[in-house]
């Protein structure tokens, strides 16, 4: 090959992608005289006149790789490949051994040998088709002693695109943009193909790896160049004569900064992806992903039902519980269900307000104002108080910290709003002065409770920033299983603190549900997707263990702990008194188990609650990450493409029905190991939420059951019912809004102290949560949400205000189909 001098080499001062003819008719005229095809000239809409569009080049060789022995300045993609003489196989390595099944095939194998890998090949595995690794030796034809004002393509940084190639084969007149084999009026070129094209799956865009760059000493930035350049085109055999790109990767390497040498080794690899590679690549349909979705979903059944067996087979219970599964269903799924679309449609409306104020312009202008530098009275504001006129580059990053500041607003009112629902200000019925003072909670224990819940949650939510940081670690998805049972130890510990200090099961629930809804966000940190499933089946199995053993045992075990230190403490005590005498009641050292009690069984369901609100909520916070993708980062620094969100998603969306299933054979577990009454006990939570005083649950003051521990009192009054679920739910997206705000706002460096337009994105969020909240409120009563039964209203307070009610009375109430006095017989023998 001959290389071009510097010299000889010019530029037309006209933009290249202008016209370079004086109209539009003049240059069809001379595209349909040279045979053009570099070129976007149409027929417009009427028909009558052309016009120019001309914004892509569709090549039909490689570009930027030029000056290469063999091929001079244009490599055809199909003659780099497919070359019997100089395709061969990659050399011995770890990966492939000298006793490696393929090479027993030529690199290029007879179409007779060819074997595909279709989406239900998973049996054979591996495919028979072409593998082509070749080096070219090329020269850099620009001047590397001068810098461009623009990065050179062997300047590019990692993650950027080079360039895209069509991951199917087109033909002569997609590429042309004719229509037969002569010119026409109709004719567009290449860019007709481009124009028609309605995803952007259809171009597979070549990633630059430039890692190894960082490795050299006095960095690597400015005037250093690659002597090894790497082209990874890996696909999958469709069928015997067809090939679908699926992934191409430019690595550089071997890097100096002599500019005297323009020599640059172009190594080129061509290989077929086996069936897990092609799964992990999302190369099938989406059918085969909810194929592969639902055998995973049904193995979790499978894996419960099983395990129920095995309990049922060594319950040492004398009358065990039958196996209850439509009625586990009902009481447990629509009250979940319903209180957490209820708690969705705030929450929903608010974000969209929020996603207009932002992002409106990507609907409302795509054409006219595609990067929003018009959009509303956030783009006119300026970015500082220090700045006299917009910098138009800072813009994106200004955006992506506006969008993070109003995330923590919508956060932080949420958060005040749901501790005030949480912690609520009783009504009492009756005559208040038949109160006694101490059954009035007082007003400074309330404020105090409501103030320790909004410092507790914003405190876990930093924790829970710091935990999104880590999983940002380049081998935390190397280690994702480890990291997995280490966060779900941890949450443990964890949970034991938060209970301390907040007191309360109700209360503790949706801050600990945050911290298992980020525990789930991480796993898409996984080096891949299989990776990622491969967790969820990690975690399902210490679920297992979590919620049959370590969470019904916990108290125990601690309890039992406990004694033993007190024992020690006072044998060495007696020791050293020689000779008192030791309770012996106190040095049992066996943990007792009171399975009479509903201590254990309110913990273990509000676990459960908590589980099935996040397994609920997964698929929604993975929509508002897609949503937000450029202001979050997450799946950026993950390595997700936007297109693979999908799957993701599909993913939290087809398992659900699976994982309430598999809980139901939990819950009949449960019953069977530790003598628990759950299927009684949610009949009489149903019974006490229908029969309920007043429109909101936990306004009652007189429904506090004294017999049970205090701190689980009030989850208990509220019945795990839908207005639980619905409390539950905007306080758990509080605390996950206030994460990504404060990811949103430290990626864009983000001084909101220093923004103007501060004060009017707050005004705005916080006005919007209001109007919401009360529009909502209103509507529900309209509409009748949560209505009270006053026909079954509890006869137990009357009873209190009036007297003791005779036989006759309590046979009427009963007859008349009250089941509240039979239902606490039942949860008592």
């Amino acid at each position: 090959s001959i290389k071009d001098e510097i010299g000889s080499i010019t530029t037309k001062s006209k933009d290249f992608w202008s016209n370079p003819h004086p109209s539009a008719l003049e240059a069809k005229k001379q595209n349909d005289l040279h045979f053009e095809t570099f070129h976007g000239v149409s027929l417009d809409l009427s028909g009558q006149s052309y016009k120019y569009e001309h914004d892509s080049l569709l090549l039909p060789y490689l570009p930027y790789f030029s000056n290469c022995r063999e091929f001079d300045s244009y490599i055809p993609l199909w003659s780099l490949v497919e070359s019997p003489d100089r395709c061969g196989l990659p050399g011995v390595t770890r990966d492939h051994p000298t006793y490696w099944w393929r090479r027993q095939i030529p690199s290029l194998p007879h179409p007779d040998d060819v074997k595909a890998i279709g989406p239900f090949d998973f049996m054979s595995f591996y495919p028979v088709s072409d593998w082509c690794e070749r080096k070219l030796y090329c020269n850099f034809e620009e001047n590397l002693s001068e810098p461009d004002v623009t990065p050179r393509w062997f300047e590019a940084d990692s993650g950027a695109t080079l360039f895209s190639i069509i991951r199917d084969p087109i033909d002569y007149y997609d590429y042309t943009g004719r229509r037969a084999s002569m010119v026409g009026s109709h004719d567009g070129g290449g860019q007709r193909f481009i124009n028609s094209i309605d995803t952007l799956q259809t171009f597979i865009p070549a990633k630059v790896d430039r890692s190894p760059a960082l490795n050299v000493e006095g960095g690597c930035t400015t005037a250093c160049f690659p002597r090894r350049v790497t082209l990874d085109i890996s696909y999958q055999q469709v069928d015997v004569h067809s090939k679908r790109i699926v992934q191409v990767k430019v690595l550089y390497d071997r890097f100096d900064k002599d500019a005297s040498n323009d020599g640059y080794e172009l190594q080129i690899k061509f290989y077929a992806l086996d069936f897990q590679e092609l799964v992990i690549k999302f190369a099938f349909s989406r059918e085969l992903f909810l194929l592969l979705f639902a055998q995973i979903g049904v193995g979790t059944v499978l894996v419960a039902l099983v395990y129920w067996i095995v309990v049922r087979l060594s319950t040492r219970l004398e009358s065990p519980p039958k196996l209850r599964i439509t009625g586990f269903l009902w009481l447990t799924f629509p009250p979940a269900l319903g209180g957490f679309l209820l708690g969705l449609v705030p929450i929903s409306i608010v974000t969209s307000v929020v996603y207009y104020l932002m992002k409106g312009y990507n609907h409302f202008t795509p054409e006219t104002d595609p990067e929003g530098r018009n959009w509303l009275f956030l783009t006119s504001a300026r970015l500082h108080f220090t700045d006299v006129n917009i910098d138009p580059d800072y813009l994106h990053s200004t955006r992506q910290g506006r969008t993070g500041m109003a995330f923590i607003t919508m956060s932080v009112a949420s958060i005040c709003f749901t501790s005030k629902m949480l912690v609520p200000k009783r009504m009492p019925r009756g005559n208040k002065a038949s109160i006694l003072p101490e059954d009035r909670t007082s007003k400074k224990s309330m404020i105090w409770k409501r103030s320790n819940l909004v410092y507790s949650s914003i405190l876990m939510s930093l924790f829970l920033v710091v935990i999104v940081e880590w999983s940002f670690w380049g081998s935390f998805g190397t280690y994702i299983w480890e990291e997995i049972i280490f966060l779900k130890v941890l949450s443990i510990f964890v949970g034991s603190v938060v209970d301390g200090q907040l007191g309360e099961a109700l209360l503790s629930a949706p801050v600990m549900t945050a911290m298992g809804l980020v525990q789930g966000i991480v796993t898409m940190s996984a080096n891949d997707f299989m990776d990622f499933l491969l967790s969820y089946i990690v975690g399902f199995g210490f679920l297992i263990i979590e919620r049959m053993y370590i969470g019904p045992l916990q108290a125990d075990f601690a309890s039992w702990i406990f004694k033993i230190c007190s024992a020690t403490f006072k044998r060495v005590k007696a020791t050293a008194t020689a000779g008192v005498p030791i309770d012996e009641e106190t040095t049992s050292m066996t943990p007792e188990k009171n399975n009479e009690t509903l201590e254990p069984l309110l913990g273990s369901f509000a676990s459960y609650s908590c589980d099935t609100l996040s397994l609920l909520y997964s698929p929604f916070i993975m929509v508002i990450i897609m949503l937000f993708r450029d202001e979050a980062e997450i799946t950026k620094l993950y390595g997700i493409k936007e297109a693979d969100m999908e799957y993701y998603v599909l993913f939290a969306l087809a398992i659900i029905p699976f994982q309430i299933v598999a809980d139901i054979f939990l819950h009949n577990a449960l019953e069977l190991l530790h003598g628990w009454k759950i299927y009684e006990y949610l009949e009489y939570c149903s019974v006490r939420f229908a029969q309920r005083e007043v429109w909101w649950k936990g306004f009652e003051s007189n429904t506090l059951d004294d017999c049970i521990q205090e701190s689980l009192r009030s989850v208990d009054q509220m019945c795990f019912s839908s207005q639980y679920y619905m409390l539950i739910t905007i306080h758990v997206n509080a605390m996950i809004y206030f994460v990504l705000g404060v990811e949103m706002m430290t990626r864009a460096n983000y001084n909101l102290f220093g923004d103007p337009a501060m004060f009017p994105i707050v005004a705005i969020v916080f006005l919007s949560v209001m109007v919401v909240k009360g529009a909502l409120v209103w509507l529900g009563r309209i509409l009748g949400v949560w209505r009270i039964r006053y026909e079954k209203r509890g006869w137990h307070d009357h009873v209190q205000l009036e007297g003791d009610p005779n036989v006759e009375q309590l046979g009427e109430i009963q007859g008349s189909g009250h089941d509240r006095y039979p239902m606490e017989l039942r949860m008592s023998s």
